[in-house]
């Protein structure tokens, strides 16, 4: 039987789950649908004509040489920390607020008709690509989510809209890459602003069920959920419809928050593609935004500056007042910040495309970078379990079984493959010792 180019990228688990091929279909033959938790194109009652619009937008396939004065940041202008002057965006943010101040700044100042981004919206647990139309719907939006998320999806909407002139569009650099090839190739004559969000890898909604199952709250218990909320560099915080405030269990202040909102969807719940994504910092955007992690203590983001709009934006909002410059940002720093991804993402990603391919499994091009670190037999036998990974975990039938998995163990697992996959030191019996050490100090979870 036939199978159109489209199903193939899903069929070889190299979709990016970014939405953005549905609504380049001329025809409307394609719908995005959940799947195991994340979110892939399927067919409509219209058939496919074989007009390939659909792989010309996918960001899975080669994005071509981008322009660069770094070979790992980007082309870029200059780097800044910063964060929001307004308490309700600061404390509600993850990383300070920056991104949602400079929207609400272009919304005050009539630079956008609409944002597209992502919130609650239909369901408590599962977020979703929203466009909002002012500041109020704006602060839905808050704080940053841990799933994967097919924002690109709505771009058809956008297009379809005639009240829409301008608009800002947040989202990973998947979906950067993703709109920038659809607005090629749909040749748009809206004004698109794009913020760009750093990223190591995506996570599947599965893993967020998984967390309220393991702290014994059901989904229709939930009132609000929040993957980093409160101080730096926040928890996952869950309020329940009696409005009882809960942070996984009681041991959020020690441990418990930041391990359930990160460590059990992080490189378990991964979604296959992301194994060889080579785009850490939204390398197309007009403005990239992330965590300085290493480097601060409180709550902000760095804000590297990439096009002229993007510098006319960001000092029109620290002109305006809406965020704070908290001095420049240096390429070292930005770097360092990320180091938990540069090997992965950069200096072995070209490596790892080829020991997957050795294995039979079928992956798209990657950029080739001039700086190449050789891995290591364990590594690579730590790739392969991420592999297996994102196949095992992402699969709903399997949620039963990975449930009766103590919940330590995982933990364990997922700490040891992580580090080792991405070339950072691994102990596995110091992990061990130390799980044991925090478990009867009654600082993780029995």
């Amino acid at each position: 039987m036939h199978k159109s180019v489209i199903e193939k990228i899903v069929d070889t688990k190299n979709c990016l789950h970014c939405g953005t091929c549905a609504p380049a279909c001329s025809v409307g033959a394609l719908k995005i649908s959940t799947i195991n938790g994340l979110r892939v194109p399927q067919y409509t009652e219209n058939p496919c004509v074989d007009c390939h619009d659909c792989i010309k937008v996918c960001p899975s396939v080669y994005y071509g040489k981008i322009d660069k004065n770094h070979e790992y940041i980007g082309n870029y202008k200059y780097a800044i920390t910063s964060k929001s002057t307004n308490d309700k965006l600061y404390y509600n943010s993850s990383s300070g607020g920056s991104t949602t101040s400079i929207l609400k700044y272009m919304f005050e100042n009539s630079l956008i008709d609409a944002a597209l981004v992502v919130g609650f919206k239909s369901s408590k647990i599962y977020a979703e690509p929203m466009i909002v139309k002012n500041i109020e719907e704006l602060y839905g939006s808050l704080g940053s989510v841990y799933q994967t998320i097919s924002i690109n999806e709505k771009l058809y909407d956008v297009e379809n809209d005639t009240s829409i002139k301008s608009i800002a569009v947040v989202g990973l650099p998947c979906h950067i890459q993703g709109l920038k090839k659809f607005l090629k190739h749909s040749n748009s004559q809206k004004k698109y602003f794009t913020i760009g969000l750093t990223c190591t890898i995506g996570r599947g909604s599965l893993g967020t069920e998984h967390i309220l199952k393991r702290f014994n709250i059901k989904e229709n218990e939930v009132d609000e959920l929040g993957f980093r909320m409160g101080a730096f560099p926040g928890g996952l915080e869950i309020k329940t419809k009696n409005h009882a405030s809960k942070y996984a269990s009681k041991y959020a202040s020690k441990y418990a928050s930041m391990y359930a909102s990160m460590s059990l969807v992080d490189f378990l719940y991964i979604p296959t593609k992301c194994l060889t994504c080579d785009d850490i910092f939204a390398e197309v955007a007009d403005v990239s935004v992330g965590d300085p992690w290493g480097f601060v203590n409180e709550k902000s983001s760095f804000i590297i500056v990439r096009s002229d709009t993007g510098d006319n934006i960001v000092q029109g909002a620290i002109k305006n007042g809406a965020i704070l410059n908290l001095g420049d940002f240096e390429e070292d720093k930005i770097i360092s910040s990320q180091d938990h991804a540069i090997d992965f993402k950069k200096t072995q990603v070209e490596e790892r495309v080829e020991f997957y391919k050795s294995k039979g499994l079928s992956t798209t091009k990657t950029r080739k970078y001039s700086i190449k670190k050789k891995a290591t037999l364990k590594q690579k036998i730590a790739w392969w379990f991420l592999y297996k990974n994102s196949v095992f975990f992402n699969d709903e039938n399997n949620q039963s079984k990975i449930y009766k998995i103590p919940i330590n163990l995982l933990r364990l697992y997922r700490d040891y493959i992580s580090a080792v996959a991405t070339n950072k030191k691994a102990n596995l019996l110091r992990m061990f010792a130390g799980l044991i050490k925090r478990y009867i100090k009654g600082t993780t979870i029995k």
